[in-house]
């Protein structure tokens, strides 16, 4: 999309909310798996029956192939891989932004050029 050179900071002021959104959105996500590891953590500790790190690593692999926790690890990696493509249109905005400014500037200075040589 081609905006005016009045525009193109709103524009990008937009991408940027909607980034910082999925920036918070991705924190929130790694909270809570967190919470789930540290869940897992303790049903681990808490567990008399698990005798050496070998099998407490066993349980902790096996915990973590929960529904939940694998849920959790798409949905981290989807909004990652949104965040990246949302980094790349405000990249895009912004270069759009620098190139239109130069045009109008070039126009400026073909035009005091012009107007000095006439």
């Amino acid at each position: 999309m081609t905006y005016t050179l009045e525009q193109y900071p709103r524009a990008i002021k937009l991408q940027q909310i909607k980034l910082h959104d999925l920036e918070s959105d991705l924190r929130h996500e790694q909270d809570l798996k967190a919470m789930l590891d540290a869940h897992f953590e303790k049903k681990i500790a808490e567990n008399k029956d698990l005798k050496n790190e070998q099998q407490r690593k066993a349980k902790r692999l096996e915990l973590r192939e929960e529904k939940d926790y694998l849920a959790k690890i798409h949905k981290i990696a989807s909004i990652e891989n949104e965040i990246a493509k949302e980094r790349i249109e405000l990249e895009y905005l912004r270069n759009c932004f620098s190139v239109f400014r130069l045009n109008k500037r070039m126009v400026i200075a073909e035009l005091e050029t012009g107007s000095i040589a006439a």
